[in-house]
């Protein structure tokens, strides 16, 4: 995610477009994810004028939220599959160079043990971020010369991310790519194309 200002890159796009040159992005929809109903997010980009008059949508179970605007314009080349969750609990297990606790953008994709992460793990908050991976899967599997090429995993132990956390970041990522590589194959199947398991990769 290049720009967490979301107003940004459609007008980017735009301008990169009519030179004639594809605009081609990473999408790292966790950082939309974890701003839904975050007020220090909201105030942090000014974001709740914008969300109050439907300007930008960041929800991805509503027509034209963000994500959805960047798959169908074809600008995802790249995919950074970190899970995060709305409202996504800061990181209190670690601060940055001012001593403020991190952000929050990483959730646990598995169960992590008592008392490796900060808050009570719910599998069901991480919904809205499946959602938008099989958006992602469906429009390159149901569009011809798609421009996604790969999703790799993002689990990260940054204080932003999973720093200082004791759950495996190698784990969450394995179990991701796992479940990244089922959806793959269960959307191409519904759409009869072949498999793109291939083209995802677990990282850390």
């Amino acid at each position: 995610m290049w720009s967490e200002d979301f107003r940004r890159i459609v007008q980017v796009a735009d301008l990169v477009e009519t030179r004639g040159v594809p605009f081609k992005m990473t999408l790292d929809h966790s950082h939309v994810i974890f701003k839904i109903d975050n007020e220090a997010e909201y105030a942090m980009f000014r974001l709740a004028e914008a969300l109050a008059d439907g300007s930008v949508i960041l929800d991805p179970d509503i027509p034209g939220n963000v994500c959805e605007q960047w798959i169908h314009r074809g600008f995802v080349h790249h995919c950074h599959a970190r899970a995060a969750v709305p409202d996504n609990p800061r990181n209190t297990f670690a601060q940055d160079h001012k001593g403020r606790s991190g952000r929050g953008v990483q959730y646990p994709f598995i169960e992590p043990g008592e008392g490796e992460y900060v808050a009570k793990w719910e599998e069901s908050r991480l919904d809205p971020w499946k959602k938008v991976i099989r958006q992602l899967l469906t429009h390159r599997a149901s569009t011809e010369n798609s421009p996604l090429r790969t999703i790799s995993t993002e689990f990260i132990p940054f204080p932003d991310y999973g720093g200082g956390h004791k759950y495996s970041i190698w784990d969450n990522s394995v179990a991701c790519a796992r479940w990244l590589r089922a959806e793959s194959t269960c959307t191409n199947r519904l759409q009869g194309k072949g498999s793109t398991a291939n083209h995802v990769a677990a990282t850390r």
